[in-house]
């Protein structure tokens, strides 16, 4: 998605990618887009129905997955793994290269930046296909777990 989005914009791209479809935007939908736009930080969907709850706005976990599902497809927000292994949600922001380190052995995850090879993959074209956004995860084995592994002699 190219340039930052506040919630405004972003209720724009939603209409439009969802008049697109044939669907229609409903204010359960906008009020759940405010909702993760006013999260500062990554958030579950449990954790934004909750929020949503306590504000005294009731919806259903059904809306909140689906509706998540649509500002994910549109390029509203970013979906990614958490340290629990569930999907967290972030807003999409311009020049977000981010990466996740997420260790084999203890299952904790790590964000870190890769301004270099986020650019390259947003750049190249694959098949006639323009790449928008990725989400790019790296497997392996964090410091702790393999200090922890080379103590005991055993292999991690």
């Amino acid at each position: 998605m190219k340039g930052e989005l506040d919630s405004l914009a972003a209720a724009t791209v939603l209409r439009t990618y969802m008049s697109r479809r044939g669907m229609r935007c409903t204010g359960e939908r906008l009020k759940i887009l405010d909702a993760a736009f006013a999260s500062r930080k990554p958030f579950s969907a449990p954790k934004l129905a909750e929020t949503l709850e306590a504000d005294g706005f009731h919806v259903s976990r059904t809306t909140v997955y689906g509706t998540l599902k649509l500002l994910v497809d549109s390029g509203i927000l970013r979906k990614s793994v958490g340290t629990d292994g569930a999907s967290v949600y972030a807003v999409s922001r311009a020049n977000d290269h981010k990466a996740q380190l997420h260790c084999r052995c203890c299952g904790k995850t790590k964000v870190v930046s890769l301004p270099e090879i986020g650019r390259e993959l947003l750049k190249r074209r694959y098949w006639g296909f323009s790449a928008e956004s990725y989400q790019l995860r790296i497997d392996g084995i964090c410091s702790r777990c393999k200090r922890a592994a080379d103590k005991s002699g055993s292999k991690p």
